[in-house]
């Protein structure tokens, strides 16, 4: 037997010690305790779960649909564009590009950042052309990634030139609601 304590009380101990702490600060009964069982049985004191995740960090930016929609014939000469994400997007960077099919001129770029695009905060964004467009003329809509970006950080997704295309009136008339 060893002499463990020499106050006024000894006490005696009858055995071996792993590892043995001196400490100036007075430590609680709950300390104590919980020292013991995260030593004497660590596999049931914690554990590692999955983390939370916030449910807009699992979704990414997917668009429901655009304006006008693709392969629509009959379309205004003066249409706005719209998108219509799956939760409330911001705008970030980057260019929405209308180009004419037939000779693949550029009609007109759009910087996300500008006056012309509304609806930043929701998930529906509408961006006005300043130019008209051609009668009974094809054109597609080139989106950059990342013009949009989402509360988690996740970019847009690019819209290529075959995926979002139309085809303007053939002569103009008065709109109908059926146009847009």
């Amino acid at each position: 037997m060893r002499k463990v304590s020499t106050s006024m009380y000894d006490r005696f101990y009858d055995g071996t010690m792993d590892e043995f702490r001196l400490s100036s600060t007075a430590r609680s009964s709950v300390w104590i305790y919980t020292e013991y069982e995260n030593q004497n049985n660590s596999a049931e004191f914690y554990y590692f779960d999955n983390p939370e995740i916030n449910p807009q960090e699992q979704t990414s930016i997917e668009i429901i649909h655009f304006k006008p929609y693709t392969s629509r014939k009959n379309v205004l000469t003066n249409p706005y564009f719209e998108f219509k994400y799956n939760h409330a997007v911001l705008v970030n960077v980057g260019n929405v590009t209308i180009v004419k099919v037939e000779d693949s001129t550029v009609v007109d770029t759009i910087d996300i950042t500008s006056n012309r695009v509304y609806g930043s905060g929701t998930d529906s964004i509408k961006i006005y052309p300043i130019y008209n467009l051609e009668l009974d003329t094809s054109y597609s809509v080139q989106v950059d990634q990342g013009i949009f970006i989402d509360d988690s950080m996740n970019l847009s997704p690019a819209i290529n030139p075959e995926e979002w295309y139309f085809r303007t009136k053939r002569v103009q008339d008065t709109p109908r609601f059926s146009d847009y």
